[in-house]
């Protein structure tokens, strides 16, 4: 029995290293600009501050005796690896310095013009008033 406390209390040692590297790192990508996108900080930010969060969520449920919680946190974080890189590779392939990759928000119609390009004698087209949201009934004015 002994050996399984040790074996856990190392394990609890071991993730709450990782956190602190992941929350170093948070801090230190935190200058970087971002690109691509509107938000203030890089978004590798919020992503090695929630990989922080996850290994300190995995140690306490480790401390716990609760393995199979920790599992699926460890399937999370592997996850949120994975789509960070894509994220950045993906940024890094098509953003341009200085100009988002996300669309605006303005409304935008089934042509992609947004409404104030649409005024004169075009149709724009949406939801009809009272529809549910997600409904697929149009009104054209």
């Amino acid at each position: 029995m002994t050996e399984v406390n040790d074996s856990a209390e190392s394990i609890v040692a071991t993730l709450g290293e990782y956190a602190e590297f992941y929350d170093g790192l948070s801090l230190g990508v935190m200058s970087f600009v971002p690109i691509g996108t509107l938000s203030v900080l890089s978004l590798d930010t919020y992503l090695m501050g929630s990989m922080a969060s996850t290994l300190r969520g995995m140690a306490a449920l480790v401390t716990l005796g609760n393995i199979n919680d920790a599992y699926a946190l460890a399937r999370k974080l592997y996850d949120a690896a994975l789509i960070g890189t894509y994220i950045n590779v993906y940024l890094q392939r098509n953003a341009q310095p200085g100009e988002p990759l996300v669309a605006s928000h303005r409304r935008v119609d089934y042509r992609g013009e947004s409404a104030s390009q649409n005024r004169g004698n075009r149709k724009v087209c949406g939801r009809r008033p009272g529809a549910k949201r997600g409904s697929p009934l149009l009104r054209c004015a």
